[in-house]
């Protein structure tokens, strides 16, 4: 994209409107200058041979986000003795001193370093003084990409040094030249002729380019030329000009922007007329031009983050001599640019275009595979040169003698070699031959490329072949892979469940239908009730929590303490925990944790040293099923969808999705127990062992995912010849395919199968001794328990066995946990929408059927 700037150089300001750019393309500015001397706009003097100009897009002054550098000390070749250790992008003064400090050369040269950090910068200040100390950062793995920017000055006579890390920009060019614009051009549109009656004029052309500055004549071929015209000179200008040198009549217009159209009518009426000729009397000055790239790593990286445009300052620096004075470094202009990331992006040219309109033919439509057979020339290449050989051996595999072997050098626009000139071939087999250089200087590393061609094509496939399944790569592995398969499925299937179209006992499918329900984490109005309108939530969001990751904690004492960052205390009883940034009070009863903004809730991960917010744990649903709803032969199905999105947030978020089941407890009264067994006490819920967990990234994109998980009731019966409460082995006479690991039996889990072989009973394997002393030559039919059951992530199927219930009475429950922020982010703040959906097909909730 090329822009016209007119650029004043007295108030550095510009009257050029940049356009919305797009990432990918190029932005080239030819710039012209003025300057006000005494009121008056001129064009200044300005040298540029030994300078021009540059110019530049993105952040000023920004801090990188992340990374590490060194710093290289002193004038001496780089070395471990004078380059410290690797250095964090935000490290405190005390660090970077140490780092400094550490290297015993530099402290002998210069003294002990002192480190103060200063509004993003670190002064350095070494305890001799008395010399400027070169430095210089290196090793820099900064990110996005950052430089170092380094100074010194002197205070009382001791040098201080100034390490700044600075954001490089987004885009950047200081190549440049001064290009003269095109001149007037003269077309012919027309040719003026007659037939009979009719007569029709010449038209021409005459296109003024938007960037001409200078002043031109027109003529017809002879001496005689119009008057001096300039840019400005409009259509009535034209037309004046050329009358008054070539007589009537000439009419000009301006039917569109730079082109003017002339019509040669009067004494040229009717005839065809030599185009006009244009000379440029007065070369316009030349433009100073520049183009800036962007496609540049940094740019993508930044509109990544964004929302899908940024807004950044575009900056051009001149470095000229003006009226014959020394070369100075001056601000040209400094103006906002937006950039957005592209809708068009080069792959779709690569896409084939399919016409929907003409179904595909099975004649000449094949999809592609890698399996397909296609008929064509059978080829094989081969890089040539590993910096010694001089003759190399290719072995081709093409079976046949009638070879033809093609080499190039392997590079970009790379010269055809010629046999017997550059290289000679030698078939040396049928599977191999050998290509051999003419020179006697060895390659250097893949320095050619040979391709050996075949005379031969593809074969296809014989009439009646017969393949054996050893002889085909992988079939036995995929055929074993596929029956494994096939049984994960039939395991899915109801085990006594009744015959297609029987009548024999009417049944009803059971669901727990639940309803959409969406909001907005914390939002709430004047009146305390929850906020539904995203149009409503405040500018300001709510606190966005952190994670705490601490090794050790201390008791919370009371009143609790001013919060500090990554604080954690413990508590031994429930402890009110005052809220703040929309957050309200909540109770505390294990741990309490703090990001330096306020004191919260944290529920330790497992056995780990991360503490997650409480506040954020959201429960989505809970469901309760018995052994008369999920009977023998039925299968369980829940099905959700969950949408999640940050608002006005300045981080990035996760949350982890959680399916869990529980069991019941009863009340107890008295010993021994006098209450009623159907009174509820609790439910105590398996955070171990879970359907589902599934780690989600939240952003400013609105994002919807599909979850849910089923279990199938395969409870029956088995026959136990025999089983000890002394022992976790039972001798079973036969053992049915739906007693598999995690079902139960004899009020135990099973952790082990082996089925017998030749007649022989089969043993179970349990979790502890069985709960009955069972001896029997014929068996005893006893019950158990199995549920396989699965998770469903999106449209995937993974097993999840270890988490089924040990009987059909039992709860589940879904849940959102474990929020966290992204490191980097400080003081985040932020709205979480979230909202429980139907899912694509089936109940919102629980099917058994």
């Amino acid at each position: 994209m090329k822009q016209i700037v007119n650029v004043d150089l007295t108030t550095r300001t510009t009257d050029w409107s940049p356009p919305t750019l797009s990432f990918g393309e190029d932005l080239t500015l030819c710039l012209y200058f003025t300057k006000d001397v005494n009121g008056n706009a001129t064009v200044p003097n300005l040298n540029y041979t030994s300078g021009g100009a540059k110019a530049a897009i993105g952040y000023v002054d920004a801090r990188p986000l992340g990374g590490q550098f060194a710093l290289h000390i002193g004038s001496d070749t780089q070395s471990s003795a004078n380059t410290t250790a690797l250095i964090q992008y935000n490290e405190p003064a005390t660090t970077v001193a140490a780092a400094i400090n550490a290297l015993s050369s530099i402290v002998t040269t210069y003294g002990a370093a002192t480190v103060q950090a200063v509004n993003g910068s670190w002064l350095i200040h070494f305890a001799h003084g008395d010399t400027e100390v070169p430095l210089e950062v290196v090793q820099n793995g900064l990110w996005p990409v950052s430089l170092g920017h380094l100074g010194a000055w002197q205070v009382n006579n001791k040098w201080v040094h100034e390490v700044r890390l600075v954001q490089a920009p987004l885009a950047f060019t200081s190549s440049n030249d001064v290009v003269a614009p095109s001149g007037p051009q003269v077309t012919e549109l027309r040719a003026g002729g007659t037939n009979g009656s009719a007569v029709w004029d010449e038209l021409q052309q005459l296109y003024l380019p938007p960037d001409f500055q200078g002043a031109y004549t027109l003529n017809m071929g002879g001496f005689a030329r119009t008057a001096l015209l300039g840019p400005t000179a409009g259509p009535s200008d034209i037309q004046a000009a050329l009358i008054a040198a070539f007589g009537d009549t000439f009419t000009v217009t301006l039917p569109t922007s730079f082109h003017f159209v002339i019509d040669f009518g009067g004494q040229y009426a009717g005839s065809p007329q030599g185009n006009l000729g244009v000379v440029v009397e007065q070369a316009p000055p030349g433009a100073l031009t520049l183009t800036l790239h962007l496609d540049t790593a940094a740019l993508a990286s930044a509109l990544r983050a964004s929302n899908g445009s940024i807004t950044v300052p575009l900056e051009v620096r001149l470095d000229a001599a003006e009226d014959g004075g020394p070369i100075q470094d001056m601000l040209a202009f400094s103006i906002p640019v937006t950039i957005q990331r592209p809708l068009i992006l080069p792959e779709l040219e690569e896409t084939p275009q399919t016409n929907w309109l003409y179904p595909f033919s099975p004649k000449d439509y094949i999809p592609f595979g890698a399996e397909n057979v296609l008929t064509g020339q059978q080829f094989f290449p081969a890089e040539l040169g590993d910096g010694a050989a001089t003759s190399f051996s290719i072995a081709h595999g093409l079976d046949t003698e009638y070879v033809y072997v093609f080499v190039r050098e392997n590079i970009d626009n790379g010269r055809q070699l010629v046999d017997g000139t550059d290289f000679r071939v030698n078939i040396f087999n049928s599977n191999s031959v050998v290509v051999t250089p003419v020179s006697s200087t060895p390659l250097a590393l893949s320095a050619w490329i040979a391709v050996v061609v075949s005379a031969r094509t593809v074969a296809a496939w014989a009439s009646g072949l017969r393949v054996a399944e050893g002889q085909v790569t992988g079939l036995t592995d995929d055929l074993a892979a596929l029956s494994s398969r096939v049984s994960t499925l039939e395991t899915l299937l109801p085990a006594a469940a009744s015959s297609a179209g029987s009548t024999s006992s009417p049944t009803n499918a059971f669901t727990i239908a639940l309803s959409p329900v969406n909001g907005f984490l914390f939002a709430r109005d004047a009146s305390g009730n929850p906020i539904t309108d995203p149009k409503q939530l405040p500018a300001r969001g709510a606190y966005l929590l952190p994670a705490i990751n601490n090794a050790s904690s201390s008791a919370l004492p009371i009143p609790a303490p001013s919060p500090y960052p990554n604080a954690l205390y413990s508590v031994s009883g429930p402890v009110s925990i005052s809220g703040g940034g929309f957050i309200r009070s909540s109770t505390a009863t294990a741990f309490v944790g703090s990001d330096g903004r306020i004191n919260y809730p944290v529920t330790q991960s497992g056995t780990t040293s991360t503490y997650f917010p409480t506040p954020f744990e959201l429960t989505l649903f809970e469901m309760y099923f018995n052994d008369m709803m999920f009977s023998p032969g039925t299968m369980l199905t829940v099905l959700f969808k969950l949408a999640l999105q940050t608002i006005n947030a300045d981080t990035e978020c996760q949350w982890v999705l959680v399916i869990e089941k529980g069991l019941f407890s009863a009340d107890t009264v008295g010993s021994p127990n006098t209450a009623d067994p159907a009174n509820l006490g609790a439910v105590t819920w398996d955070t171990v062992n879970r359907l589902v967990s599934q780690r989600l990234i939240l952003t400013s994109a609105l994002e919807t995912h599909g979850f849910g998980c089923t279990m199938v009731n395969q409870s029956s019966y088995v026959s136990v010849l025999s089983s000890s409460t002394s022992s976790n082995t039972v001798s079973v006479a036969s053992v049915p395919t739906a007693l598999t690991e995690y079902s139960t039996l004899l009020g135990r889990s099973v952790t082990g199968v082996t089925p017998g072989t030749s007649g022989s009973p089969g043993t179970i394997t349990l979790s502890g001794d069985a709960n009955q002393n069972i001896t029997s030559s014929s068996g005893v039919a006893v019950n158990f328990g199995s549920f396989p059951t699965n998770g469903l992530y999106y449209k995937r199927v993974l097993a999840a066995n270890a988490a089924q219930p040990p009987c059909a009475t039992f709860a589940l429950r879904a849940r959102l946990i474990n929020f966290d922020t992204r490191d980097s982010a400080t003081n985040a703040r932020g709205w979480i929408s979230w909202a429980l959906q139907n899912p694509d097909n089936g109940t919102l909730g629980a099917t058994i059927q």
